[in-house]
């Protein structure tokens, strides 16, 4: 089965200093306006957690034979 899919990588520390402090943050590059949230796991191993967004512009992945490719991101602290 072929999705039009990419994996996001947060690291959950990261996550939780960004929530915990007053700050706003945008995305510059990466994850498309139009991209919808497919689904998310956590590795056990890294503890980092994976999110899978899906996208038009994205190459069809299988995904039942491939690793879905990382999406490369770029944030911009605004506030």
């Amino acid at each position: 089965m072929k999705a039009k899919v990419m994996r996001l990588v947060v690291n959950p520390q990261q996550l939780l200093n960004v929530m915990m402090h007053e700050s706003a943050w945008r995305v510059i590059e990466g994850i498309p306006k139009t991209a919808r949230l497919r689904g998310l796991t956590i590795d056990p191993y890294t503890q980092v957690i994976h999110l899978f967004v899906e996208d038009e512009s994205f190459a069809p992945v299988d995904i039942e034979t491939e690793v879905t490719p990382q999406l490369k991101t770029v944030f911009r602290k605004i506030q």
